[in-house]
């Protein structure tokens, strides 16, 4: 029988003292250490940092699969994870909740410059579990485990530009991050830019009636951009600390950032139309452009503190931002002037024009401020025969104020404010546990029941609820179902921004077929009212036996909302009919001007499934245990900065030597007597506490017997034990010898498709009901099929990553008056294609001495591969002006180099 080492054991009773189920060593055969030196695996069903919550995650990713996509940053690998990580409730909440080591975090800023080297694991859990964190359920939780080590300085470079050319981008990033246990620090520097794109470089054909019919006068399209020029710098620094030196003294973390942004896009050039003895002559004034210019200043502080408290943890976090934007847009020069000397006889309509001087700038500024202050109180007051329950409060305060003024408009400066308090209360009742052998034929099911209400200083009050199951009725199922109510405002700048008007803005008339110029209205509605949510969703988690790791995951939704806020869709027949005092036409009617102030509708109701697989495997031979520790070495691009005495820590964090004192004093105490608990961590002693907040002997017993009985040791020797070994779980350390990379490759692949089965409009009361899926749509319709794929390989420092996109043809049905048209929007995939290189693993670049190339990557990417671009046609099969492919997406297919090193 193969012997425990001192360390290991401690490590397993460490973790099995702090994990709600039993941790066994896990064995690892013969031959699989040196003699002399065992190697001992110990699988923890739970790893320090993990969320602490019965649901499973749908989505796992260790470091080995985290490598495969090629990420720069936390941000990149985010993004390449939108088939997993986003949500299908359809309602566009935005970002999902992240969590850091289990534990909510100052914002995304905080840590989105992270290289990806420096994740142990990423857990994507589902809505239900964004409720214990103090969040709605309506947003997929990402967890992201970090190494308790980990030192590096990156800098990446990259340049991208269309096959088509005429416009490129270019980015700068330079960062450090450091990470010694609790302490992190993270200062990172970035630029970019993006030059002009005009429609000339893309052939696009002009609007009748803007383009001169007078040879010699300059064509407009060279002064109208189909894509902006930008310049932005971002400076930002994140510090993460301890509140003291003492295990379970807390956290703490500052942020803060600065972003300048400035760009400048055309609108072409003044045109007017001379007409003399029934003629007339389309001419542009002069070359110089109409100029739309705009820069933006941000300033971001943000913080986060969290602090234990026996069985509960008290975390308060702090979000606060001021933003300064100005926009200079060039005035219309006055042409009536023109027409004066034409009709006086002075001014020929195709003779040389007369200089007019420019007209004026109007100006818009703006200044926002958000702030935003959320604490939650999480813990496990009380325990039922399946479990312990877990209770969350909440309670925060949300500020925002935007300042503007505008010389487009009569109105004085404008001043809006919010301010918003909020509370809630999640309470998660176990039911049914086999766990803990109550209802065990039931399997694990735990009962989800959460409240808010929200007091807005504009509005009014609003409240939630929310009711949810989770039922894990065999190993490698789960199931979650939940009901959403939900009261919702609309936005402050809904309500309440100025009324702004452009002129000859190129918008489709579907009544008569054509694009025409015409005038908009924009600006804030007041009269909008609340809207009352309720929504559905069931899903299934299911594991199976494929390749190295597989879930298939489905889900259905159901979503029905009352007095629904919407900004003024396409102007459709339909919404026309609904809207008939948002539209102006004149008395031979043609489109004059469009009043697109937000809306509200009576109701929508919608119905969707969507389901998934993801599928992990490995590629080539596994190396020898030793014999490819160089290699190994050089393959790891950040440094380990665990400090001199820091050692080895196990599950929780617990050091072997502590925990040796810890059992030394547990086993020589006499039975029946209590230990001297001083050096006990916080999470063991309060694991050790009675509902009366004091010591529990019987508790310190069963303690005793675990950590000094044979029986334990013998079991931890054997392995298996709850579910600690399953395939897919928590993970482990390894002890002894060999421990790192096994030197095979990794592929993965994640498939996804979502079939819209409603989606309908009651436009008013009474009114009609718009189905958006049989051509009664707003903006370029709702496709009843969705489908996300990704796919990618990692072998020898040689990595390829596919993505792809499809959904299906829509249309917009026209009122099938004469000279109406339907639009038809066909099906449309595209695929992006990256391969990158990490260069320090070629033995034909380095010779075996990596030298300059450690840690460097390059990478060459392809978006759009095939170059797709959506066709849309009307009933003659004609292509209308506004929807030609170059305008709906001027970039196309695109080529970007990125180098990337780390030191």
């Amino acid at each position: 029988m193969p012997k425990l080492s001192a360390t290991a054991s401690l490590l397993a009773i460490a973790a099995f003292a702090i994990a709600p189920t039993p941790v066994w060593a896990q064995d690892t055969g013969e031959g699989a250490a040196a003699e002399g030196e065992e190697e001992i695996v110990v699988t923890a069903e739970r790893i320090r940092g993990q969320v602490d919550t019965d649901v499973p995650p749908v989505f796992e990713l260790d470091a080995e699969e985290i490598a495969s996509y090629g990420a720069g940053s936390i941000e990149e690998l985010i993004e390449q994870l939108a088939p997993q990580t986003g949500s299908g409730r359809g309602r566009g909440e935005g970002r999902p909740v992240f969590l850091i080591n289990g534990q909510r975090s100052g914002g995304f800023r905080e840590f989105r410059r992270y290289p990806p080297e420096a994740i142990r694991k990423v857990e994507v859990l589902p809505e239900e579990v964004a409720l214990q964190f103090g969040y709605p359920a309506d947003q997929r939780v990402i967890n992201i485990i970090l190494q308790d080590n980990f030192a590096s300085r990156e800098v990446e470079v990259e340049y991208g530009m269309p096959d088509r050319g005429g416009t490129g981008n270019g980015e700068i990033e330079v960062s450090q991050l450091t990470i010694n246990g609790n302490r992190r620090l993270n200062i990172g520097m970035e630029y970019n830019t993006t030059s002009l794109l005009t429609e000339d470089e893309r052939d696009i054909v002009q609007t009748p009636g803007s383009t001169p019919t007078v040879a010699g006068d300059p064509d407009p399209a060279p002064f109208r951009s189909l894509r902006g020029s930008s310049d932005s710098w971002e400076l930002d620094a994140t510090l993460n600390s301890t509140l003291g030196d003492a295990p379970g003294s807390g956290t703490f973390s500052v942020n803060g950032g600065v972003e300048h942004t400035t760009g400048r896009s055309l609108s072409g050039l003044d045109v007017v139309t001379l007409t003399a003895n029934g003629e007339s002559a389309v001419r542009t004034l002069d070359d110089d452009p109409l100029t739309r210019r705009n820069s933006s200043t941000k300033f971001s502080l943000g913080g986060s503190v969290i602090k234990p408290l026996g069985l509960w943890t008290l975390d308060t976090t702090l979000d606060a931002s001021r933003t300064e934007q100005t926009t200079l847009i060039d005035q219309r020069r006055d042409t009536g002037l023109l027409q004066d000397l034409v009709d006086a006889g002075e001014l020929e309509i195709d003779g040389a024009l007369p200089v007019i001087p420019r007209a004026g700038v109007d100006r818009a500024e703006s200044t926002s401020y958000a702030a935003d202050v959320k604490s939650t109180l999480r813990g496990t007051p009380f325990m039922l025969p399946a479990g312990e329950t877990n209770l969350t409060f909440d309670a925060g305060y949300s500020w925002n104020r935007i300042e503007s003024t505008d010389t487009r408009t009569n109105a004085d400066d404008l001043a809006q404010t919010r301010g918003n308090l909020s509370a809630g209360v999640n309470l998660g009742l176990p039911i049914a546990s086999a766990r803990e052998g109550f209802l065990g034929a039931l399997g694990e099911l735990s009962l989800n029941l959460a409240a808010g209400v929200d007091h807005l200083s504009d509005f009014g009050t609003l409240a939630d609820y929310t009711t949810g199951l989770s039922w894990k009725p065999a190993e490698r199922l789960s199931l979650q179902a939940s009901y959403i109510w939900r009261e919702a405002a609309p936005s402050l700048s809904q309500l309440g921004d100025p009324i702004v008007t452009e002129y000859n803005v190129p918008v489709y008339d579907f009544a008569a077929g054509e694009s025409v110029l015409a005038t908009i209205v924009s600006g804030g509605n007041p009269n909008l009212s609340a809207e009352t949510q309720r929504d559905i969703k069931v899903s299934a988690n299911y594991e199976i036996d494929l390749f190295d790791r597989a879930n298939i995951v489905v889900e259905y939704f159901r979503n029905r909302s009352d007095d629904v806020t919407q900004n003024f869709p396409l102007l459709t027949p339909a919404i026309e009919a609904a809207f008939p005092n948002r539209v102006v036409r004149d008395p031979a009617g043609n489109l004059v001007s469009i009043d697109r102030r937000p809306i509200t509708f009576e109701g929508t109701k919608s119905s969707r499934l969507r389901y998934g697989i993801n599928l992990f495997g490995r590629v080539g031979k596994e190396e020898p245990e030793g014999g490819s520790g160089e290699r190994r070495e050089r393959m790891s691009s950040g440094r380990s900065s665990q400090g001199e005495g820091q050692g080895t820590r196990g599950p929780g964090g617990f050091d072997p030597a502590q925990m040796a004192e810890l059992r030394q004093k547990f086993c020589a105490t006499p039975e029946g007597e209590t230990p001297d608990l001083s050096g006990l961590p916080e999470r063991m002693l309060a694991r050790l506490k009675g509902e009366d907040g004091q010591i529990d002997p019987a508790k310190v017993a069963a303690l005793r017997e675990r950590m000094c009985s044979a029986d334990g040791a013998a079991r931890a020797q054997r392995g298996g034990g709850g579910e600690g070994g399953r395939r897919g779980g928590g993970g482990g350390m390894r002890f002894g010898r060999g421990g790192g990379g096994d030197g095979q490759g990794r592929w993965y692949m994640a498939l996804y498709h979502s079939i819209e089965f409603e989606n309908e409009v009651l436009v008013a009361p009474g009114g009609p009901v718009l189905d958006q899926l049989s051509g009664q749509a707003f903006g370029n319709g709702v496709p009843r099929h969705k489908i996300e794929l990704q796919g990618g390989l990692f072998y020898k420092g040689l990595g390829l990553r596919l993505s792809g996109d499809y959904q299906s043809a829509t249309r917009i049905d026209g009122s099938g008056l004469a000279g109406s048209q339907d639009l038809f929007f066909d099906d449309i995939a595209k695929f992006n294609l990256r391969a990158f290189v990490n260069l320090e693993q070629q033995d034909w670049l380095t010779g075996g001495t990596p030298g300059f190339w450690k840690g460097s990557r390059l990478s060459f990417s392809v978006d759009n591969l095939f170059d797709a671009q959506q066709r849309v046609t009307d009933s003659s099969g004609v292509v209308p002006l506004s929807y030609q492919p170059a305008l709906v997406d001027p970039l196309g297919r695109t080529f970007e180099i990125e180098f990337r090193k780390l030191f």
